[in-house]
């Protein structure tokens, strides 16, 4: 049986949500990184890497993200943006607003979707000052820090269950180590 190519399914959802088929960046980027590295280049001996790179990391992060959109709800799936798609902030906050949709009926009928928006960015991982956001609201901050609350455990019923489904999917294909397997590799 051959090793699984990532530990966790955060980890294999993390890679295919951040993976660019241009690692260099731009084309002039790349190539002032080939004509810096192309001696170096030649004289490394292949690595020993998990084989995730150009096509197969392509094929590997399609898998995944495959997984995803085939077995999940759509909330889940906004949820899977909105946290890991770091590379994209704009599919990042469109995830954001389509959950500030779906999770509308948390929070208070005064707060805009523009906040509640925000809101669920911070319970997915971005950074969000709760004190500002009260000061613009007009609000005490402990009220922000309700409706933050509120939001967080929206998402947390959202995704937890997603991630198990998720998880034993991707134990399944192979692409995810199973408990067993961490469990007798030492931990």
């Amino acid at each position: 049986m051959s090793e699984a190519l990532f530990r966790s399914a955060h980890q294999a959802l993390l890679y295919a949500y951040t993976f660019s088929a241009t690692q260099h960046g731009t084309a002039a980027a790349a190539e002032r990184q080939i004509a810096l590295a192309a001696r170096e280049r030649y004289e490394r001996t292949a690595g020993s890497g998990r084989g995730l790179k150009g096509l197969d990391g392509a094929a590997q992060a399609g898998q995944i993200k495959s997984l995803v959109e085939r077995n999940t709800p759509p909330a889940f799936q906004a949820v899977v943006l909105a946290r890991y798609s770091l590379l994209s902030d704009d599919v990042r906050r469109r995830a954001c607003f389509l959950l500030a949709h779906r999770c509308r009926h948390e929070v208070p009928p005064s707060v805009t979707l523009a906040e509640i928006g925000r809101l669920v960015g911070k319970a997915t991982g971005r950074e969000v000052n709760l004190g500002l956001m009260a000061q613009s609201c007009g609000v005490d901050e402990r009220t922000t820090r309700r409706w933050a609350l509120a939001v967080r455990r929206y998402v947390q019923s959202v995704e937890r269950p997603g991630m198990a489904t998720i998880e034993h999917l991707l134990q399944a294909a192979g692409v995810v180590e199973s408990a067993e397997a961490l469990q007798m590799s030492g931990n």
